[in-house]
């Protein structure tokens, strides 16, 4: 399903030759979910008929939230426990090894892990704002092909808000996107297949060398997710489909405040829309008596919490997702105690000054690097 599969660009190929030239056609959501479901059939093969049932099933739990509107809590709540119930036979290996093997390999075809939280998403709009999808957009939210392997999670407000028709695409923007794939191609099958193999061993490595792929792990990782982030977003624009940023820079990040603004921002956002502002304002409205930086502190231990797990539900992961909280956390509480101290000009002079920057940055990287060792090295 990578992006280095031949099914990837034969259906970008077809895409190119069949829906950009339907950009003003009331044809072309049809034709959109045409095209993934090509994707789908020839990566997924025999189990395309059980995405086509997921699809439809959920499809149903959105017109039925819909039309129970404004009363659509209960709808909301069952159709996201089921959809979690699934993550979590996916993601649990205690309870993915009591199930059919088969199980995770059709829901890993499907990057099912990204699905699921479309899916949240798109319920969580519609719960507010109601308005159910037509099933061609429906599928085109939910397994847009060029998005599937490793994101971007668009919002489903933004995907709602483009509308059937997408602009015409003019020459220097179909050129910019094919820089951006180029791009994505070259930190793939280059930079990162180069530091891969000449410096990453799994960290079975001892002593200093362990130390060395510390250091270059994140590097390799930054490279090789961002470069499926560049091709996804230089093929949606080829193809009309807006498909958010998920990196800026994260190497430049002074705080985990700041990684977590530029590292995997489409996850980020989402756990903020889904997550830290509900049980932010659920958390001031029972305890107003507790101060916004305590609520906040506690909503992110949660949320980062859950951001673990979703990555995989274990133990190491929670850990993982623990310590990026605490590290939030010690952000926040000092960034609030030294405006308390010096007022919020000193504050925004010492964010200025070099040397604190370069400092934050280079901790932010070991922190990063180091708590990555926990979750990509040997058990």
């Amino acid at each position: 399903m990578g992006v280095t599969s031949g099914a990837f660009w034969l259906v970008t190929i077809v895409g190119l030759l069949g829906v950009v030239p339907l950009t003003k056609s009331r044809h072309r959501d049809a034709a959109l979910a045409a095209l993934n479901l090509a994707f789908l059939a020839l990566v997924q093969g025999p189990w395309l008929a059980a995405s086509l049932a997921l699809l439809l099933g959920s499809y149903a739990a959105v017109t039925m939230l819909d039309r129970a509107r404004p009363s659509a809590s209960k709808w909301f709540t069952a159709a996201t426990c089921a959809a979690l119930a699934l993550f979590a036979a996916f993601k649990a290996p205690a309870i993915a090894g009591l199930l059919p093997p088969a199980l995770s390999v059709w829901l890993s075809a499907l990057g099912y892990s990204y699905v699921a939280l479309r899916f949240i998403d798109e319920l969580a709009v519609v719960r507010d704002e109601g308005g159910a999808p037509t099933f061609a957009q429906h599928l085109n939210y939910l397994v847009p092909f060029h998005m599937l392997a490793a994101g971007p999670i668009q919002a489903f407000s933004d995907f709602r808000g483009e509308g059937a028709v997408a602009a015409p695409l003019t020459f220097d923007q179909a050129l910019a996107a094919c820089e951006r794939i180029g791009l994505g191609l070259f930190k793939k099958l280059v930079l990162a297949h180069a530091l891969e193999r000449l410096f990453l061993t799994g960290f079975r490595s001892e002593g200093l060398y362990y130390f060395i792929e510390v250091q270059l792990f994140l590097p390799w990782l930054y490279l090789d997710f961002s470069s499926y982030s560049d091709i996804a977003v230089g093929v949606g624009r080829l193809l009309g489909v807006r498909t958010p940023e998920n990196f800026d820079r994260p190497y430049l990040a002074r705080d985990l405040v700041d990684f977590w603004q530029r590292w995997h921002i489409s996850l980020s956002q989402w756990i903020r829309r889904n997550v830290f502002m509900p049980l932010q304002m659920l958390l001031q409205r029972r305890l107003p008596e507790v101060s916004s930086l305590r609520t906040s502190s506690m909503t992110l231990l949660v949320a980062f919490g859950l951001c673990g797990l979703w990555h995989m539900v274990s133990v190491r992961y929670a850990l993982w997702g623990l310590m990026h909280a605490c590290g939030v956390v010690a952000a926040n509480a000092s960034q609030v105690l030294y405006v308390k101290r010096h007022g919020r000009a000193a504050y925004v002079a010492y964010r200025k000054r070099p040397l604190p920057r370069l400092i934050g940055i280079v901790l932010t990287f070991e922190f990063v690097a180091w708590s990555l060792s926990i979750v990509a090295g040997q058990p």
